[in-house]
């Protein structure tokens, strides 16, 4: 299971590693920083690649915690009204 988890976040990861790169701050130059601007070319892609990273990371996780946990709940209160023995 643990394997299944890291292999699902380094294929999750692979997006941002081609995505994201290092420029010069415009005022600083001494100031490097990682950014995405200017990767896509239409704001139509980087819309999608927003929303689909957002449901990646932040949605289907939460949807998952709240079902094992839903789970866990109901188990424990089907157990606690018929005790067995």
């Amino acid at each position: 299971m643990l394997a299944v988890a890291w292999i699902a976040a380094s294929i999750c990861s692979v997006p941002q590693m081609l995505i994201f790169h290092v420029e010069t701050h415009p005022n600083e130059t001494w100031y490097y920083q990682c950014v995405s601007y200017n990767s896509f070319p239409s704001y139509g892609l980087e819309l999608v690649y927003v929303i689909v990273s957002a449901l990646l990371m932040y949605f289907l996780p939460f949807v998952v915690i709240i079902y094992s946990y839903a789970s866990i709940l109901l188990e424990i209160f089907r157990r606690t009204r018929n005790p067995i023995g």
